[in-house]
């Protein structure tokens, strides 16, 4: 019994060891989403003064080649529905992908995107359960302020059709996008990641102190001068810790 657990758990260890080898904080959040990320679907829910405001609502995961690749078995299934997929997704890896869930080795961790294209960029995180409590802090805020902006009828309409995450973003990012990224619950202790956890609370902050205002405007105004400053640009020049930091204005 003992060696068919461990022989039923193999896939999961083999991708644990593909993921810490995936994962760069910096750049990422986490895994790089285009190799395993939750996709949302987007509807506008209401909108006020320059702010639209977006409701989000889970889909469904998508794996990327470059990660399930090792879990191919060059065997064809065919499902109920027609589509037709190498029999290891099935038998091995979305096996191991809850398997690490479950075992609680990774979280997953909502990224508010400027763009829901694959060169979109990482606005800021909006984590739903997963994730550091900042983070989790900076989503409660960005739904308080999305709830200020509409009416109780429109409230209705996004529980209804299950958009229940809520952000107000500014109208010209027309394309405004949601994703979970997935991330190793315990990272590795190195510079990069200190950095990466340095610049996420600098952000998370930055974004809390203007939803913040969103929902009290009479205690300060919209000033739209602060920039984030932490982002993540491959192609500008390294940084000392060997990440590219670049500044987008956002607000």
């Amino acid at each position: 019994m003992l060696a068919w657990r461990l022989r039923a758990r193999l896939p999961a260890l083999q991708l644990l060891v593909e993921l810490y080898a995936a994962q760069f904080l910096p750049n990422y959040d986490g895994v790089p989403r285009h190799l395993l990320n939750v996709a949302f679907d987007r509807a506008k829910v209401g909108e006020q003064g320059p702010f639209v405001v977006w409701g989000f609502r889970s889909e469904h995961i998508t794996a990327g080649i470059g990660l399930y690749r090792p879990f191919m078995t060059g065997q064809i299934t065919t499902h109920d529905d027609g589509t037709r997929h190498d029999a290891g997704f099935d038998a091995a890896f979305w096996p191991a992908v809850h398997t690490l869930e479950n075992l609680g080795l990774v979280e997953k961790v909502g990224m508010l995107l400027d763009g829901d294209d694959t060169d979109g960029e990482i606005i800021h995180p909006y984590a739903m359960l997963g994730g550091d409590p900042a983070e989790r802090e900076l989503a409660h805020a960005a739904q308080r302020a999305a709830l200020s902006m509409i009416t109780a009828e429109q409230r209705s309409w996004s529980q209804a059709n299950r958009y229940f995450h809520l952000v107000p973003v500014l109208r010209h990012i027309a394309n405004a996008a949601m994703v979970e990224v997935y991330r190793l619950k315990y990272r590795p202790h190195t510079k990069a990641t200190a950095a990466w956890y340095a610049c996420m609370q600098e952000t998370t902050a930055k974004h809390l102190t203007r939803y913040r205002e969103i929902i009290t405007p009479a205690d300060t105004g919209l000033s739209g001068r602060d920039k984030e400053v932490c982002g993540r640009n491959t192609h500008n020049p390294l940084s000392p810790y060997g990440f590219a930091v670049k500044t987008k204005q956002y607000w």
